[in-house]
């Protein structure tokens, strides 16, 4: 199964450089924490799980918002880079998730034990890079 790295795609979405890894190092990316201002996101580790074929694949991030003030709308959408496959893929992956000020939300994508046809997690915060 294709797992993403973390990268950014198009001019509204801010790439992830420091997290950017092959697919098959996800779980060693699970430290790495990118600022986007006063947002943070991180690629936590995989939950313990049965490897059996079937079933979905949970991929957790934690998005802090440390603004004193302002809440922040930060999108997640995995592949950031497609490939292009045809037959049974994921095309996509994407969770929207409002933070308050000073608050912390862990959003899970789920994907379907199907691969997922691309590289990367882009993010955007406030629809902005």
């Amino acid at each position: 199964m294709n797992r993403p790295s973390v990268r950014g795609a198009g001019p509204a979405w801010a790439a992830i450089a420091a997290c950017a890894v092959a697919a098959a190092s996800w779980p060693a990316q699970a430290r790495a924490t990118v600022r986007y201002g006063e947002v943070s996101v991180q690629i936590l580790p995989d939950p313990d799980r049965d490897d059996t074929g079937h079933g979905y694949v949970e991929y957790r991030i934690r998005v802090t918002n440390d603004s004193p003030s302002r809440e922040h709308v930060v999108d997640l959408r995995a592949p950031a880079e497609p490939f292009g496959r045809r037959g049974d893929i994921i095309a996509r992956l994407s969770r929207q998730v409002r933070v308050a000020p000073r608050t912390a939300a862990t959003v899970s994508l789920f994907q379907p034990y199907l691969e997922l046809s691309g590289d990367g997690l882009a993010v955007a915060v406030d629809g902005n890079a």
